[in-house]
């Protein structure tokens, strides 16, 4: 009889510590996915930023796309992230001149309402404040090494930008 009343017991408080675990942690648990998505992001582009800086020092003429650096051996391939395009479609937007900074783009997969809390992550880890640019263009980017901006037009996603 005692055994049963503990083996009840410990039925009860394993499945509140279950419950409690689930209202307390869920939050932790979809931030942590928010930041390793962001990290994503960052990782990527600093990895296709340094094969573009490296191709742009050794090669007579800067790469036009990102495929260029996998068939010239810079990059075994190109880094996988969330995309709006099933291609993976990273951009890069050669600087105009030494006050626009050469910049690697992506599209966000999904619906921009669906990716603000990617934006938030992606921005806060880069040391600003959420998503606060009005635009996608460089200046709205000030000092920040990267950054997720809006889209051209409200329906569009937002545009994740990493300069290199």
């Amino acid at each position: 009889m005692f055994s049963l009343i503990i083996s009840i017991v410990s039925i009860a408080l394993v499945v509140a510590l279950a419950a409690a675990t689930m209202y307390y942690g869920g939050d932790a648990l979809t931030q942590g996915r928010s930041s390793a998505e962001a990290s994503a992001y960052v990782t990527g582009a600093q990895q296709i930023g340094g094969a573009a800086v490296m191709h742009i020092t050794t090669q007579p003429a800067p790469p036009a796309a990102v495929a260029d650096l996998v068939t010239s051996g810079m990059m075994s391939g190109i880094p996988n992230v969330k995309s709006r395009s099933e291609t993976n479609e990273w951009t890069l937007v050669p600087g105009a001149g030494p006050t626009t900074p050469r910049m690697l783009r992506i599209n966000l997969a999904g619906a921009a309402t669906g990716n603000q809390k990617l934006c938030d992550q992606i921005n806060r880890n880069a040391g600003g404040t959420g998503m606060s640019a009005a635009d996608g263009t460089v200046t709205e980017l000030g000092a920040l090494p990267y950054a997720c901006v809006p889209g051209a037009t409200g329906t569009d996603p937002q545009v994740f930008q990493f300069k290199y």
